[in-house]
């Protein structure tokens, strides 16, 4: 079989095949913004920058406010990067080429 006609049954088939493959579908959910770690990450990043105004030595307001919004900020963005850490070290095109190559394998055999 060559490389073309191996890529045109790929791409008829792609869907079915990767949508059977739980770390792919893993991955992908991982990328949806709805899940509910995402969204106690970011109350909980809220919750500290809308807090934190009451906490900081500083008599300036709007300082007090900048820095409460930028820990924030800070604190859902690492929030999220740590959740990432756990979702795969793989990307989903890493996983579709692996997939696509024991696809491969398959048909010759």
């Amino acid at each position: 079989m060559t490389d073309k006609e191996f890529q045109q049954i790929w791409q008829k088939n792609r869907k079915a095949i990767l949508s059977h493959d739980e770390e792919y579908q893993r991955i992908q959910n991982g990328y949806k913004q709805g899940s509910i770690v995402n969204w106690i990450i970011i109350i909980g990043g809220a919750a500290v920058g809308s807090s934190l105004p009451d906490f900081l030595p500083i008599q300036s307001a709007p300082l007090k406010w900048i820095l409460a919004i930028a820990a924030g900020i800070i604190v859902i963005v690492v929030g999220l990067w740590i959740r990432s850490l756990f979702i795969s070290t793989k990307t989903a095109d890493e996983v579709e080429k692996e997939i696509m190559e024991r696809y491969r394998k398959t048909l010759k055999e």
